[in-house]
């Protein structure tokens, strides 16, 4: 992970238990649970990630909303669907069609510590 990134996740158990593995990971980081990462994108949930103040978040949600997500922040569609228990990592304005995708974090890279691929 960069330096410092905001998690954002949803309250789900195991999307918790993947959001503290990735902030953990990485010095400074801070973690931040919402609801509106339960569902599909909403407004509301754009409005939060619009105010947030972080140079990357990485999100942790559900498919296919989390996807849904992504595609509808950076503009494309992914190259990749992302997999459940995965992350994705952006960085830029988190605005419809402004940011970057940064990195996708499959399960696999969660679960062996992604700290050893930063």
């Amino acid at each position: 992970l960069g330096s410092a990134p905001l998690v954002i996740t949803s309250p789900w158990e195991r999307a918790v238990a993947t959001a503290e593995g990735l902030a953990g990971a990485a010095t400074g980081a801070r973690l931040v649970t919402t609801t509106r990462l339960s569902g599909p994108p909403t407004p509301s949930l754009l409005a939060l990630l619009g105010a947030l103040e972080a140079e990357a978040v990485v999100a942790v949600g559900h498919e296919p909303w989390l996807s849904d997500l992504a595609d509808l922040l950076i503009g494309e569609g992914l190259k990749e669907p992302l997999k459940r228990l995965g992350a994705a990592e952006l960085e830029g304005p988190l605005a419809p069609g402004e940011a970057r995708l940064r990195r996708l974090w499959r399960p696999s890279e969660l679960r062996s510590g992604p700290s050893a691929r930063s």
